[in-house]
């Protein structure tokens, strides 16, 4: 059974304007009466400090609650309740924190503190004191984290204000928790006649509004194709048929004229006697140039074995000009390579050059042992022993580095032979290949006479003689010249002829045109008419298309209202009569999701149609608290007295009879001629 908190006493200490006060709540209902600006509402404000961390209206500003005369002194608020006939005993102090810095006399505010109590044990985390709180007063641990449970039964307006303010949608996630959620399975379970938009609901992931004006496109585009395809219907339903008789005289006279034409056309056969004489010419051609082989043939050239002789001749003459530049080439690129290398090789052995560590080994030795044999920090002459020994280590390292000297001059000696070497050989084959180049340019000048001199002797051989034309030749020219003009003849002859044929068949086509387009009309009627009843079913699906969207249209239309009706009737489940708005239509046709209370009616035991904003001060602590009660109800949340500063607005009749709750109640009231806070039953 839900647990029952009433407060019994509650003291305050250096809270805003109020220095002290002891406050007795042991009646079941209470007013902290008082002139206006003697701390009341403080008074009020202090329990959801204490038991909520936060101000009357919700903040957590709670430096405001420092004393108002000297804001170092510490803040104490401390309150007693019976829950189940047990007394609990909550105490907060608060104030700032002053500490001195180091190594001064200087106080400075590091910030603020609070020291918690429970039954006068403190505790240290503020978290284990507020869970302590909760679980004495039997508010479970796993309530909603965006509801704040204490506040909303301390708190009559505290949800009412929160479904008009920006936390609406966190109310609303709540209430529909609270009642439980409508899926849109469950609409359209509750109404059959709506599955026809279901699988479409389903593509645009459950947005009515997405659904609805997917739907009013589709609309729009049907009707733009039915309109125009009713023009179309229009247009084809015009189209004319050409009589009987008109198709009649067209078919009869299209065959009398393609049987003129036939007739023209057999006479217009083939050039028969052209085709006799080009294959007489062609005979003619082909005796001429079996002829012209022949004597071509017969024919002897007495310079032929001299030419032939000459041509190869300057064939191996061209041979071996190209071998000779060839290898002249060849050894120039070596010549030039070689002198690269040897280049390289004299910058090598300059790198191996003895002069100066010769000069180094004479330097040592003609240089005198330098030793200190005074100590150089005080001037006092050094033992023998360490003079001696340092000259034994100076000549030491003299002799190492003549030795090493020497060593080196040595290698770099015996590195120059060897590149020495080196550059006599390269310079020998720069030689060998001169000498190359020399050959080769003698062989390449005397292989130019020798090119001259045969091109001089081919200059001097006769040139070859014309073939004579035979007597049989001239006789197969002239027979095929004779038979050329012939068929030129014939050819012109036969296209006049042709012409004039095709004229007289050009002529026989234009009287087919207007019997012709008789027939044309016939099978244009044909084709129309298969069309238009292609149209006219094509219509007929539109139209039928049309129905089933606006159909469609109207179902989601329908869909919001029955969700809408069936979020009320789970809400009425909970909240029986209160009414909560969980859905509102908008502008556009569609719905926004809301959360809006209703003014309740307690007289009447129903809501009115005015809604929580609108509503007064009493009536929304009514209202509240009516909603509040249907919470505790479901949840079986306990009872907190309920806090609130309207009390003044409350006649007494509403505090006997129709604030239906057995929770506590403490308002504030003024009263004139109180001048500090004082509780009174109500």
């Amino acid at each position: 059974m839900p647990k029952n908190a009433r407060l019994l006493r509650l003291s305050l200490t250096n809270y805003r304007n109020i220095e002290h006060a002891e406050l007795d709540f042991s009646g079941r209902n209470s007013a902290i009466v008082g002139e206006n600006h003697v701390g009341k509402t403080n008074t009020l404000e202090s329990l959801f400090v204490l038991l909520d961390d936060s101000l009357l209206n919700g903040s957590s500003n709670l430096p405001s609650i420092k004393p108002l005369a000297d804001t170092k002194r510490v803040t104490s608020i401390e309150a007693t309740f019976d829950v189940d006939g047990e007394e609990f005993a909550v105490r907060k102090d608060y104030g700032e924190d002053w500490v001195r810095a180091r190594g001064t006399d200087t106080l400075t505010m590091k910030g603020h503190f609070q020291t918690l109590y429970i039954q006068g044990t403190k505790i240290e985390r503020t978290k284990d004191f507020y869970a302590q709180i909760r679980e004495k007063f039997g508010i479970p641990a796993d309530s909603n984290d965006k509801i704040d449970y204490v506040r909303m039964l301390l708190a009559p307006n505290y949800l009412g204000d929160m479904g008009e303010g920006k936390d609406w949608t966190a109310l609303r996630a709540f209430v529909i928790k609270l009642v439980g959620d409508v899926s849109d399975a469950d609409v359209f379970a509750a109404n059959p006649q709506l599955a026809i938009i279901e699988p479409e609901l389903k593509a645009q992931n459950g947005s009515v509004d997405n659904l609805k004006r997917k739907l009013k496109q589709e609309c729009d585009c049907l009707e733009i194709t039915i309109t125009q395809k009713e023009a179309i219907v229009s247009s084809l339903e015009k189209t004319e048929r050409p009589t009987d008789d008109d198709v009649a005289i067209a078919k009869r006279a299209i065959e009398e004229i393609d049987s003129a034409i036939a007739a023209l056309r057999s006479g217009n056969g083939t050039d028969v006697a052209s085709e006799e004489i080009q294959r007489k010419l062609s005979d003619a051609q082909a005796d001429l140039i079996a002829e012209h082989a022949r004597a071509a043939k017969e024919y002897v050239d007495p310079y032929a074995a001299k030419r032939e002789e000459l041509r190869n001749r300057h064939a191996a003459n061209v041979k071996h000009m190209d071998d000779c530049v060839r290898e002249k080439s060849s050894a120039t690129q070596e010549i030039y390579n070689c002198s690269v290398r040897i280049n390289s090789l004299e910058r090598e052995r300059a790198n191996y050059d003895n002069e100066k560590m010769v000069e180094r080994i004479r330097e040592l030795r003609d240089a005198e042992i330098e030793v200190v044999d005074t100590c150089p920090l005080c001037g006092q002459p050094l033992p023998t022993e360490k003079v001696e020994s340092a000259i034994e280590k100076a000549k030491e390292k003299r002799d190492a580095e003549i030795s090493d000297l020497t060593a080196k001059c040595k290698a770099n000696k015996a590195k120059r032979a060897e590149i020495d070497q080196k550059i006599i050989d390269e310079k020998k084959a720069v030689a060998d290949f001169q000498d190359k180049v020399e050959f080769f340019e003698k062989e390449i000048e005397e292989t130019n006479k020798n090119y001259d001199a045969i091109c001089e002797e081919a200059k001097a051989l006769p040139e070859r003689g014309e073939i004579a034309e035979t007597e049989r030749e001239k006789e197969l020219r002239a027979r095929a010249e004779s038979l050329n003009e012939q068929l030129k003849q014939s050819r012109s002859a036969f296209q006049a002829g042709l012409q004039d044929t095709n004229a007289q068949i050009a002529a026989k086509q234009d009287e087919k045109t207007p019997y012709q387009k008789v027939l044309d009309d016939l099978a244009y009627y044909e084709r129309q008419k298969a069309k238009l009843a292609t149209e006219r079913d094509e219509l007929s699906a539109k139209k039928k298309e049309l129905a089933t969207a606006e159909q469609k249209r109207e179902c989601a239309v329908q869909f919001l209202y029955a969700k809408l009706k069936l979020l009320d009737e789970n809400v009425s489940k909970v909240f029986g009569k209160i009414k909560i708005k969980l859905i509102q239509e908008n502008i556009n046709g569609g719905f926004d999701p809301v959360c809006k209370p209703y003014i309740y009616d307690s007289v009447k035991g129903e809501s009115t149609g005015v809604s929580w904003a609108a509503g007064s001060k009493s009536e929304r602590v009514e209202t509240g608290i009516a909603i509040c009660e249907a919470i505790k109800e479901s949840l079986g949340l306990p009872d907190l007295p309920y806090l609130f500063d309207e009390g003044g607005e409350i006649s007494a009749d509403t505090f006997a009879t129709r604030l239906k709750t057995e929770a506590q109640l403490v308002c504030v009231k003024v009263r004139d001629g109180i001048d500090r806070p004082t509780v009174l039953p109500l």
